[in-house]
């Protein structure tokens, strides 16, 4: 199933270079979902990671919330040859399960027990918004009662000023990390990513992920996390 623009896997350096606030986003991102949980029962959780990339989310995941049960899906082989390359030097403890599979249809597949936290980093940009919308569409389904969607992401906020100035300064950002490497193919394609990332189907509007999560039973939205184009969606069910 095509979902939208390739998801390539690059180190977490090269991001951190790229966006400077890579790593204060992801423990930001596990900090609102310790937050969320903090009076619940201190029964191990139950998460679901959309799009393990470089497996920079999923270690993350794994060091935050050492008991819980993690499962990790991707569509995309390398992405999980090179997650479980990334886990592995945590050690052989650590609970997590790779899965090769399209995110909708393994959501689609409620025989399971439910999750406890879905979540995603910089993954959902690269869906269309129509497979998006079918996305959050099931996340209820998958959930228990009082679990949350976590997701960090690109969402445009609504004012256009503020987001034209933001994604220039990236672009502008990428143009320099790839001029000090003299590599003119990677500029080329990370700045088609970005613009292509603005497209109708692909841009993704915080008014309308927050219209259809509430049409499709969040009780509570809420934004965490902004800086540059990126923003944490926390989204209790």
């Amino acid at each position: 199933m095509k979902t939208g623009n390739p998801n390539p896997i690059y180190p977490p350096e090269l991001l951190v270079e790229i966006c400077p606030h890579y790593y204060e986003l992801h423990d930001q991102l596990m900090l609102e979902i310790k937050k969320h949980f903090r009076k619940a029962s201190k029964k191990p959780l139950r998460i679901l990671e959309i799009g393990c990339g470089s497996g920079y989310t999923t270690t993350c995941l794994l060091i935050s919330f050492p008991d819980a049960s993690i499962v990790s899906i991707d569509r995309d082989e390398k992405a999980i040859r090179q997650a479980k390359i990334a886990t592995e030097q945590l050690g052989e403890h650590v609970q997590v399960s790779f899965v090769h599979d399209d995110a909708l249809l393994y959501l689609q597949n409620s025989d399971r027990p439910k999750f406890d936290v879905i979540t995603s980093a910089l993954t959902f940009h690269n869906f269309t918004k129509d497979y998006r919308k079918k996305i959050h569409a099931i996340l209820r389904k998958n959930l228990r009662t009082g679990g949350v969607f976590a997701n960090a992401d690109k969402y445009y906020l609504g004012n256009r000023a503020t987001h034209l100035a933001k994604l220039n300064w990236q672009i502008s950002q990428i143009m320099d990390v790839f001029a000090s490497k003299a590599d003119f193919d990677g500029n080329h394609d990370w700045v088609m990513h970005y613009l292509n990332d603005e497209l109708p189907q692909f841009r993704m509007p915080w008014s309308t992920t927050k219209k259809e999560l509430s049409g499709n039973g969040a009780t509570k939205i809420t934004r965490k996390f902004s800086e540059k184009m990126e923003t944490i969606l926390l989204a209790t069910f």
